[in-house]
């Protein structure tokens, strides 16, 4: 085996380990955002959103099948939200994954 075939082994198999099965396109938007969940309200900034979810930037974290309400808010005007039933499907350092309930 050669230099050349290794290397083409090793892009094969770093592009097939990023691979994104997703169902739908996420698309990124910088947002401010709430997730409510009975009492608990947590400030945070949307990210990304596609169809069937959003993940949220927040240093705080939810347990995963928690239902929440999402409120997103347009920077033009804070009378202008969207909300949204989803509930928590990924928690990292980073932030909060949401699969909307129903689709948007």
């Amino acid at each position: 085996m050669n230099d050349s075939h290794i290397m083409q082994t090793t892009i094969k198999m770093e592009l097939n380990n990023n691979v994104d099965n997703r169902k739908f396109t996420r698309i990124t938007i910088r947002a401010k955002s709430r997730i409510t969940t009975g009492s608990q309200i947590i400030e945070g900034e949307l990210e990304n959103l596609c169809l069937n979810g959003a993940f949220v930037k927040t240093d705080k974290y939810l347990d995963i099948n928690s239902p929440v309400l999402l409120t997103i808010f347009y920077t033009l005007t804070s009378e202008v939200t969207i909300e949204h039933k989803a509930k928590v499907i990924t928690v990292t350092k980073n932030g909060i994954g949401l699969q909307f309930m129903d689709l948007l």
